[in-house]
């Protein structure tokens, strides 16, 4: 399996996912309307492929551990759930002052408890949307770690939760919109994060003399191909999947000479993810100049958010211990 020294270049794609998905807002706020560019959504599928490689790397000390499902979940829980909450208090807290910026979101009494555990529900308008709605990838994550722990618990290789994800994907084709709401998880995206786990354990890697055509090649098919429906796990999953293998061929070439500051956007992608939704709207809908703004001001804003706020968070978290590298976290999360 591969080691942590593949993720200065995960690192690096996981600041590539997140910028798609803040400019694939920015460009087509307010939601609803023709999309102009869908492709920047496809951010997400790169985050769910990093996230299954990701897990079935920093998990392989705890596999052993006789409380290592309980150390697995505790780490996830610690990870994502502070920062999430605080995000969501924050948008409830707009959507009270200035229900304008936020039309769409009728969130209920159930719909923000729900939000806040990770299970899909509606909200007044019927629709599956959590009070944050970038929060939907996070409820596949959820539900992923959740599968990871019952792998853990029963000494199994991780990589038997597969034929679970098969059969969400294989239901997600005859899914429709009245099925009860946690259903929500039967979607093909749930192979994404199978395909990424696969990555991790591969005896072998991609050529490093192929790995830049590979790049080069995922790369075009993600930003031009359509997400088709149902079959978004193949049209963007595939592509996504094929950036990440390239990424990691690549890390003793180039890893080592990353930029800073690409390192230092991927290090605070969960914080970007979060926070970028209650930046593009409130400057989108003053035209597109201010929406092209609202990109760089939102990247700017979660690298400060991670810096000052997350992370100190996650020291106090863990005991004032140092705060996990960035590889242990796993969360990778942005999304629609």
């Amino acid at each position: 399996m591969n080691g942590k020294a593949d993720l200065r270049m995960v690192q690096a794609l996981r600041a590539m996912a997140c910028s798609l998905v803040v400019i694939y807002h920015a460009m087509n706020y307010p939601p609803g309307k023709a999309e102009a560019w869908p492709n920047g959504a496809a951010g997400v599928d790169l985050f769910f492929a990093i996230s299954g490689y990701v897990m079935m790397v920093s998990s392989q000390r705890l596999r052993a551990a006789p409380d290592g499902p309980r150390r697995f979940l505790r780490q996830r829980a610690r990870r994502i759930m502070p920062l999430y909450w605080l995000c969501t208090a924050a948008k409830l807290a707009c959507v009270s002052a200035l229900p304008s910026l936020a039309p769409q979101t009728r969130p209920t009494v159930w719909n923000v408890a729900a939000s806040l555990i990770f299970i899909p529900a509606r909200d007044r308008a019927g629709t599956i949307r959590p009070v944050l709605p970038v929060g939907w990838t996070l409820n596949f994550e959820a539900l992923f770690y959740i599968l990871f722990v019952l792998a853990l618990a029963a000494r199994v290789h991780p990589l038997w939760i597969s034929p679970v994800l098969l059969a969400l994907a294989i239901a997600g084709f005859w899914r429709d919109t009245a099925w009860p709401a946690p259903l929500y998880f039967a979607n093909g995206l749930v192979l994404e994060f199978a395909a990424g786990m696969a990555l991790a354990c591969l005896p072998w890697r991609v050529p490093a003399r192929a790995a830049p055509f590979l790049l080069a090649g995922g790369t075009m098919l993600l930003l031009t191909l359509p997400s088709a429906g149902p079959w978004r796990f193949l049209f963007w999953g595939a592509p996504a999947t094929a950036i990440l293998a390239a990424c990691l061929a690549l890390e003793e070439m180039v890893g080592a000479v990353l930029p800073g500051w690409l390192l230092a956007v991927g290090d605070a992608s969960y914080a970007i993810y979060l926070v970028h939704p209650l930046i593009v709207p409130a400057m989108a809908r003053h035209g597109a100049l201010a929406a092209s703004a609202a990109v760089p001001l939102s990247l700017a804003a979660g690298i400060l958010v991670h810096r000052w706020l997350d992370a100190p968070l996650q020291r106090r978290l863990a005991g004032w211990h140092s705060v996990p590298p960035p590889y242990a976290a796993g969360a990778g999360v942005l999304s629609r």
